[in-house]
């Protein structure tokens, strides 16, 4: 019997005088000495030199400390008369491992950073510095080298395995202890395979990322014909998916996650959008000169609110800028990260069906590299699995505070300008007027001026000259009929009576005469007087409605032509008041005549059969069914010169006519 074994069978401690467990012990106790004086001296001092970034450096050196620091205490705590219980050992690890993987799986995976970045101080001055206080500054030899410092968790945690298999070969077999150490051993073989996994797909992640800022030379550079085979094949294979001809891989969990972060990044965007507008407004608004004569305050607070105006909205703008917009564009920068890998697992995902797809068909086993795009999509689905969810939890925790941080901001502003305006109006005349008194006085100034700009409106009316009328232009008739084609005659063509220059974030700029389609009577916000229209080059955007016109082109009949020429009498054009109301048409409406739509052809049709019509461009049509039989309404029947058939729908056009000519389109020669 080993002379340093001490086995207790009568009791059944368990107990044990290892050389194996002493050396446990003891490095575990060095391990702990060397991270509690790096987090306590070398920390500290490394901060106080400009330019390194010791957060970085040392990433989470402080959690493993923690861990290792219980881990030693547990471990002591095992000792009696100078043994210790091997079962206690392995349950004690046991406890541990998940701790343990969780710490140093972020710190394996860093530790290249930290050696790029050790790399980059070694090139300039900074190094230097760093040398000269490890060296004078710090009294333990073996901190001297900073790769030193940085390779200490990494080795250790890849040590536990073998300090469990020397205990395990000297631990009494078929016993508790026996199990216990070999269930410890496994577990810490476990947890190095995780960490390995962990760095594999955080690896794969990161050299996805590093080629999406390939400039385009270096991508095409690095086409193969393995690279176009591989891409066909995805390319093929998404066909197919869309098409319904094989069915798509269902996965309920990550959908459902990745429908999750879709919802998150739209929010985000939309609310980045909404913070540029607001912004942008609120510096219009604070760059207005107000008018404070009328106000009949004393010079001094006028002063005051002045000074309000010039002094706090930079400064909220600077607080605002700081705590709300910054972060919320780092956030949308940090979603293009798992944005990208969602995109470069569905590549993965296509790749490794092909290969089930060759190995069924074949019935051969994996090569290497078929096995490493089994790895690779597995790699990127687990990841993601576990890593998007705290992704979308932290984004959301992060975009509330936000939020609270813009309501705060709010919140101070309104009591400023409170303060502000209180200080003011208790210097004006009125200031002791009851308050029904003070409402009636402000409501007869606000009628009175509302009177005075009807009437100024009024004689701007009078004197502005009415809209010419655009005669027949080819060009305008050419986009006339590229948005019929595009839209058919579901939507309504409107004409633009003069320059639009857009201000605001998708607003479009029109020169006079340009002819859109009105795709939605409203904005994004449900504003009526700001149209979505679509132009003839396909350029969709907003514009106010009051410059917009029904493009109806009236022409009088000749001899030699099937076309009809503008009428010569036009009344002058309306302005109203009210931005909300519909546009008025730019053609006499003398007799007070509702306008009446009509049916006619944009565009020549030659029919193919005898359930067929044939169309001339421009001539009136009868539709009878806007459908065809099976119920589709990419044909109708219609009726034109006394002969009924089905025509495309899309040939069709809805225009309004107010006389007996009706509206022409004429045919381009």
């Amino acid at each position: 019997e080993d002379s340093n074994i001490i086995y207790d069978d009568a009791e059944g401690l368990g107990t044990t005088m290892l050389p194996e467990v002493e050396e446990l012990i003891q490095s575990e106790e060095h391990y702990v000495e060397q991270l509690n004086y790096l987090t306590s001296t070398i920390q500290p001092k490394l901060e106080k030199i400009n330019g390194v970034d010791v957060r970085t450096l040392f990433c989470n050196v402080d959690e493993i400390l923690q861990v290792a620091k219980l881990f030693l205490a547990d471990l002591k705590n095992m000792e009696c008369n100078g043994q210790y219980h091997l079962k206690q050992i392995g349950e004690l690890f046991l406890n541990f491992s998940t701790d343990m993987q969780n710490t140093y799986s972020t710190y394996c995976w860093e530790y290249q950073r930290s050696l790029s970045l050790l790399e980059q101080y070694k090139e300039s001055e900074i190094y230097l510095h760093i040398k000269e206080l490890l060296h004078s500054g710090l009294s333990k030899p073996k901190c001297s080298d900073i790769s030193f410092i940085l390779v200490m968790p990494v080795q250790r945690i890849t040590k536990y395995p073998l300090l469990l298999l020397s205990i395990l070969k000297n631990c009494p077999p078929n016993g508790e202890e026996h199990v216990a150490i070999q269930n410890a051993y496994s577990a810490m073989q476990e947890v190095n395979q995780n960490i390995n996994e962990y760095k594999r797909c955080k690896e794969a992640g990161s050299k996805y990322h590093r080629l999406k800022q390939q400039t385009l030379m270096e991508k095409v550079s690095s086409l193969s014909t393995g690279t176009i085979s591989k891409k066909y094949k995805r390319l093929s294979h998404r066909i197919m998916y869309e098409a319904g001809i094989i069915p798509k891989r269902e996965d309920k969990e990550f959908d459902g996650l990745v429908e999750h972060f879709q919802i998150l990044e739209s929010a985000v965007k939309t609310l980045k959008h909404n913070f540029a507008s607001y912004v942008k407004n609120l510096e219009e608004f604070s760059a207005v000169q107000l008018d404070f004569y009328s106000l009949e305050v004393p010079d001094f607070s006028v002063f005051e609110l002045q000074n309000f105006s010039q002094k706090l909205f930079p400064e909220y703008n600077r607080r605002l800028d700081l705590l709300v917009w910054q972060p919320l564009i780092k956030l949308l920068q940090c979603l293009k990260g798992p944005k990208n890998l969602i995109r470069k697992r569905m590549d993965k995902l296509l790749d490794y069906e092909n290969l089930e797809s060759k190995l069924q068909e074949t019935g051969g086993k994996m090569t290497y590299e078929e096995e490493d795009i089994k790895n690779a999509y597995f790699g990127f689905h687990s990841r993601l699995l576990s890593e998007l969810p705290q992704c979308i939890a932290f984004s959301y925790q992060l975009l509330f505070q936000l939020l609270r941080s813009f309501i705060g901001l709010q919140k101070e502003l309104a009591q400023e300008g409170w303060r502000a305006a209180e200080s003011l109006a208790s210097q004006t005349p009125d200031c002791k007027l009851p308050e029904v008194d003070f409402r009636k006085k402000a409501e007869d100034v606000i009628s009175n001026s509302l009177a005075q700009l009807t009437e100024l409106t009024k004689k701007f009316e009078q004197q502005m000259p009415s809209p010419e009328v655009q005669d027949h232009d080819p060009a305008i008739v050419l986009q006339v009929q590229k948005l019929i084609k595009r839209h058919g005659h579901q939507k309504e063509i409107y004409q633009v009576m003069s320059n639009i220059n857009g201000s605001r974030d998708m607003d479009l700029t029109l020169h006079r005469f340009e002819v859109v389609a009105v795709l939605q009577k409203s904005d994004t916000k449900g504003n009526t007087y700001r149209w979505l229209v679509d132009t003839a080059g396909g350029t969709r955007g907003f514009v106010t409605c009051n410059k917009l016109q029904p493009y109806q082109s009236l022409h009088t009949p000749k001899p030699s032509q099937n076309f009809l020429y503008p009428n010569e009498t036009v009344e002058k054009r309306r302005h109203s008041l009210n931005p909300l109301e519909r546009p008025q048409s730019i053609y006499s409406e003398s007799q007070n005549m509702t306008p009446v739509f009509q049916i006619i052809a944009g565009y020549g049709f030659t029919a193919r059969s005898d359930y067929e019509a044939s169309l001339i461009a421009g001539e009136p049509v009868t539709v009878l069914e806007p459908h065809d039989k099976k119920g589709s309404t990419e044909w109708s029947l219609v009726e034109v010169r006394g002969q009924r058939g089905y025509v495309p729908s899309s040939y069709l056009l809805r225009v309004p006519v107010q006389n007996t000519y009706g509206f022409v389109v004429p045919t381009l020669k």
